[in-house]
């Protein structure tokens, strides 16, 4: 069993508050973006162009993060719609941001008239590395509450200010961060066979909603539709569009 004492918050200076989950999302952040801008050098490609995209991105994936967050959680922000901007209170959706960001970055990208098949293949490498260390802040904090577990991996939360279970639960959260790297060193070892632009991006897409699908099970996020949680819900509809758009890329790669 493994247990957590630390408490939530690790800085406070009047009006700021610094949590782990503050930290590590902003580490993931800045690793994520330095990933994609190497990657970028290497390939050739314009780093003026994935600089200029990368704020839009950003501002992209807080908006949606947070508004796939108010929808999964309407019943309270519907009583009190106020406390939908307060996003120093807490509370988004990782889907949301991969959604809201890759939006964001490809309007973003459209609009200079750069290669946004290539800029999102490297975007998707970063976005994972990111994830994964963001993750690191979720499961110190005990942001996500799990089913119970027997497991010698089995994770508590002893700090009273902690979210997380008093009891040994499944640390999903941890399960999803290795999902993560597994993901990443996956498509950074297949980079150069994943060739047409495009590719990579959405292969992260499937491969990541896939495994996002299955932990999700481990997790008791409310039930929305048919049984599921909202995250399995888009992470059916994001792994069908991937499916879609990389048979896409090989019919026209086939007839080119």
């Amino acid at each position: 069993m493994i247990a957590f004492t630390l408490d939530p918050v690790m800085l406070r200076l009047g009006p700021l508050v610094l949590t782990w989950h503050g930290l590590f999302t902003a580490l993931g952040v800045a690793a994520g973006s330095w990933l994609a801008l190497r990657i970028a050098r290497q390939r050739g490609l314009s780093e003026d162009a994935v600089l200029a995209i990368l704020p839009w991105g950003l501002l992209g994936g807080i908006l949606g993060a947070r508004l796939l967050h108010v929808l999964d959680n309407w019943q309270f922000y519907v009583s009190e719609p106020w406390r939908i901007p307060l996003v120093n209170e807490g509370g988004i959706a990782l889907f949301g941001a991969i959604i809201g960001g890759s939006l964001a970055g490809y309007i973003a990208g459209r609009r200079l008239g750069a290669d946004t098949g290539s800029i999102a293949d490297l975007s998707a490498l970063g976005l994972l590395l990111g994830q994964a260390i963001g993750r690191v802040g979720d499961l110190i904090n005990g942001e996500h509450l799990s089913k119970a577990a027997s497991l010698p991996w089995g994770t508590m939360y002893l700090h009273a200010d902690s979210p997380g279970s008093r009891i040994p639960v499944h640390p999903a959260v941890g399960y999803e961060m290795v999902w993560d790297l597994v993901v990443l060193g996956a498509l950074f070892a297949l980079r150069n066979r994943l060739a047409i632009p495009g590719m990579t991006y959405w292969s992260y897409l499937l491969l990541y909603s896939t495994g996002r699908f299955l932990i999700s099970f481990l997790r008791l996020d409310p039930i929305q539709v048919l049984g599921l949680q909202m995250s399995q819900t888009v992470a059916l509809l994001a792994a069908y569009v991937a499916v879609f758009a990389l048979l896409r890329l090989v019919r026209q790669k086939a007839g080119a």
